[in-house]
């Protein structure tokens, strides 16, 4: 996990964020997907709250240059300033199609989207206070137990035990990524953002986190 006191656009054109960085000075999080020239700015002070939504402006060059475009805009009128960006797109008005969604707004060559996304389902390092500990062991373990435990430290020895997909070589050579999860907020990231296929089940002392069947996960609870 990516994590930033300060970033404006012309440092983050030097490092690679696999899955984005956050912003703690601006409060956002910022994602360029290398490949697809899209940038998404997400507003970060609703997440992990519950009833309420954060904001999300995606941005893509309509221009034969692409991504070079879309930087150079950021650079040029809000000197790379991310949180600059996000205000100057608050101020636009967006029309919306016949499902509800917004339409792309367009400036200088530039398609901007715009997209309310449930706040519980955000993530943010800088919020995890929102999270509160478990006060007891829970006689069943659901997904908002796994956060809590994970976010407060109520936990040990937590674990891959199997990752298993359609390319067995390469499991086999990688066996299958078991071991330790050296990052647990990464991990409890990717079930808060993307709970689809999700479950999980307490048996032999052990909480299992899993998806589906093929990426399964255990914990020692400590509360």
């Amino acid at each position: 996990m990516n994590i930033e006191k300060t970033l404006n656009a012309r440092e983050m054109l030097n490092k690679v964020y696999d899955s984005g960085v956050y912003i703690e000075s601006e409060n956002l999080h910022v994602q360029q997907w290398r490949g697809f020239d899209d940038w998404k700015i997400t507003d970060l002070t609703n997440a992990l709250a519950t009833g309420k939504t954060c904001r999300q402006y995606s941005f893509k060059s309509n221009g034969p240059h692409g991504n070079c475009e879309t930087i150079n805009w950021l650079l040029q009128d809000f000197d790379g300033d991310f949180r600059k960006a996000f205000d100057f797109c608050e101020t636009l008005s967006f029309e919306k199609d016949q499902w509800g969604s917004c339409k792309p707004y367009q400036v200088e060559g530039i398609d901007i989207w715009r997209r309310d996304q449930k706040s519980n389902r955000t993530f943010s390092p800088f919020a995890l206070d929102r999270v509160k500990p478990l006060k007891a062991v829970p006689e069943k373990w659901t997904l908002r137990h796994v956060y809590a435990a994970i976010i407060n430290k109520q936990f040990s020895k937590l674990k891959c035990d199997g990752v298993y997909s359609d390319d067995y070589a390469f499991d086999d050579a990688t066996n299958y990524s078991k071991g330790e999860i050296k990052h647990p907020l990464a991990f409890i990231r990717r079930i808060i953002e993307h709970p689809s296929g999700w479950h999980c089940f307490f048996h032999d002392g052990r909480v299992h986190v899993g998806c589906h069947s093929f990426d399964n996960n255990s914990f020692l609870p400590a509360i």
